[in-house]
């Protein structure tokens, strides 16, 4: 009779260890976590979500808008310097750099000393306007 009674037993061990790692009590709890004993905890609490913020998808670079002051406008090289403000979806400090535009028709669109709105794409301009303030 002992040697039919031991798969069940195993069985059933097997079977209430899983129940207690999914958190339904074991160790004598009733609505436990891990196994451990204690009293009863709201549905709600059980399932709660961690206190780690979930990371956002990083955006486009060619969709962030960059603020900035136009310092030269270099048509051999075809580039625009312009001094940024700092940019936190690129992690990147306020600054200057000389960008190569995507169009030659860029480096008309703006003119030294003038406040634009910027994006850049694979390295380069691809958007140029004048900065208007939100109202």
């Amino acid at each position: 009779m002992l040697k039919r009674a031991a798969p069940i037993l195993f069985v059933l061990a097997i079977a209430g260890a899983a129940h207690a790692q999914m958190g339904q009590g074991g160790g004598g709890g009733r609505g436990g976590r891990g196994g451990h004993g204690g009293g009863s905890k709201p549905s709600s609490q059980q399932s709660a979500p961690s206190s780690t913020p979930a990371k956002a998808a990083p955006t486009p670079t060619n969709q962030i808008v960059i603020v900035g002051v136009v310092k030269a406008i270099d048509l051999e090289t075809q580039r625009v310097t312009i001094a940024y403000e700092p940019v936190e979806a690129l992690n990147w400090p306020a600054g200057s750099n000389p960008f190569p535009v995507s169009k030659t028709a860029m480096l008309t669109a703006a003119r030294v000393g003038q406040k634009v709105k910027f994006s850049i794409d694979s390295g380069q301009i691809s958007a140029i306007g004048p900065f208007d303030p939100a109202p």
